[in-house]
């Protein structure tokens, strides 16, 4: 019986351990989590920008597309060919507010 005795007896610092593994599990877990958190947020932020970039330019195309229909429009069709003016028309927009993409000067030359 006394052999039994000193097992349990030699227990008393256990809980130290098994408190410290558990502290550094949940510290790992807790670092994991911030990690991926983080990282989510930088690939939500760049969709966002990258979506935000392509409705950007097609708004750009659009509205060049729609100016350029407006100018032809507006020409007489039967004096101006754009095709065969000599010097070629250059076809300057500004680009309208609330949007960050930029007209370029539209030139029209001899093919």
């Amino acid at each position: 019986m006394p052999a039994i005795r000193m097992i349990y007896n030699n227990e008393k610092g256990f809980v130290l351990p098994v408190g410290l593994m558990f502290l550094a599990i949940i510290a790992i877990l807790g670092t994991t989590a911030v990690i991926i958190t983080t990282t989510d947020l930088k690939i939500g932020s760049n969709y966002k920008a990258s979506e935000q970039a392509f409705y950007d330019a097609e708004a750009g195309v659009q509205y060049v597309l729609k100016q350029l229909a407006i100018d032809l429009d507006d020409s007489d069709s039967d004096t101006v060919d754009l095709m065969t003016e000599d010097p070629p028309i250059s076809l300057n927009y500004s680009t309208p507010s609330g949007f960050s993409f930029t007209t370029p000067t539209v030139l029209t030359s001899h093919f």
